[in-house]
């Protein structure tokens, strides 16, 4: 999958500014698009977990991932790895815009997480989105959503708005069922489920 929007978060990583509530920021300067999102997904991958062995897990879309290294979760006492434990028997870390992260993964995972992303694609790219991301998934794997429904802090430095596809839950719901091949579980901006 490759678009202009990949392109724009790749230059903010690269150095190029962006702007957050009117103010120009660098990356380096501002630790956006870390891909912490993903501790709102804790709850449901912890009780999908209780229910397998061992698990394989793949971040699209994971920005600087920065949730699995650094003790960033639960009070900034745990990784997501800390918190997930023995369970994991391994993880890859995949963002098209990121350098270190943009080889796609080779082989599929019990569970895909993507969190804050979909609200970055347009509508044009979704079918496309959907169709790798599923490739990704084994047969009786899970894929975790986390999606917001509202404006972003972050624009790019054009002025547009980083939340480019703005969709209320019930219709990204509607959008999820019709292209998803495996079993999902949903959070919108961070509390609302499905």
């Amino acid at each position: 999958m490759q678009n202009e929007y990949i392109d724009k978060y790749r230059k903010i990583f690269e150095g190029d500014h962006f702007i957050r509530n009117n103010v120009k920021l660098l990356h380096a300067h501002y630790a956006a698009f870390d891909g912490g999102g993903a501790r709102v997904l804790i709850d449901y991958m912890l009780e999908e977990l209780a229910h397998r062995k061992s698990v394989t897990i793949l971040d699209w879309g994971c920005g600087t991932a920065i949730q699995w290294h650094k003790q960033c979760l639960l009070d900034n006492t745990k990784s997501l790895m800390n918190v997930l434990g023995e369970k994991v028997q391994g993880f890859y870390r995949y963002d098209p815009a990121v350098e270190i992260y943009s080889q796609k993964p080779a082989c599929s995972f019990d569970f895909v997480i993507c969190s804050d992303v979909l609200e970055h694609i347009p509508d044009k790219y979704l079918e496309e989105f959907f169709y790798e991301i599923n490739s990704y998934v084994k047969k009786d794997g899970i894929i975790f959503y986390s999606i917001s429904t509202t404006p972003s802090h972050n624009k790019f430095r054009d002025g547009e708005n980083m939340h480019v596809n703005l969709k209320n839950p019930d219709e990204w719901v509607t959008i999820l069922k019709k292209h998803s091949s495996s079993k999902i579980r949903v959070i919108f901006n961070g509390s609302h489920s499905y």
